[in-house]
């Protein structure tokens, strides 16, 4: 199981990391590079300063598609993710596990030439959720980039989300979610950067 220190000390390299592809993105990101400076518990959903979690977008083979969910709280379609799980070793095994988790797909890879390539980091605010005992806090979501292996029927975990879809990737561009259309330029930039198109 990873520690505290050791998880701090790969958020760090990894948002180091991103930055140097994404430097205009570092004001965006003073939430979590002050709350990574400060120290502390970065994972724990208790935390109600804020927390990591991790997400996938998923395309098909002939990457023409991305598999997205219907986040019920929320009544909208994302990409498939959720909050960090202590038996993972990082945050992109908890974001696959996630992916089978809510979607039923088992078969997830890395894109050639993109493994462990962080797409997007996205600090976002949540409301509180007095059922669940939360109050508003932040979440900095690590969004990577994968693909099924095999030709995939996605079905909807009912427990996890209420739907699940293969949406095309270009219907993203103008997608009404502010951050899917953000990712849809970044995964253009990242296919040609792993010259997959």
């Amino acid at each position: 199981m990873i520690t505290m220190t050791d998880f701090t000390a790969a958020i760090k390299s990894q948002v180091a990391t991103y930055l140097q592809r994404y430097p205009s993105e570092r004001g965006a990101l003073g939430r979590l590079i002050d709350q990574i400076e400060s120290g502390g518990d970065l994972v724990g959903r208790d935390n109600m300063i804020g927390h990591c979690t991790s997400s996938v977008l998923v395309l098909n083979r002939a990457m023409t598609h991305a598999l997205f969910i219907h986040h019920g709280a929320y009544n909208t379609w994302i990409p498939a993710g959720g909050h960090f799980e202590w038996e993972c070793a990082n945050l992109k095994e908890s974001a696959w596990r996630e992916v089978a988790e809510e979607t039923g797909l088992t078969d997830l890879q890395d894109l050639p030439g993109l493994a462990d390539f962080i797409l997007d980091i996205d600090t976002h605010p949540i409301p509180a959720r007095p059922s669940k005992g939360e109050g508003p806090h932040f979440h900095h979501d690590f969004m990577f980039l994968g693909v099924a292996a095999s030709d995939f029927t996605p079905v909807a975990q009912v427990s996890e989300v209420h739907g699940v879809a293969w949406r095309a990737l270009v219907d993203m561009e103008n997608d009404p979610v502010p951050r899917n259309r953000k990712l849809y330029a970044k995964t253009i930039a990242a296919l040609q950067l792993g010259s997959l198109i």
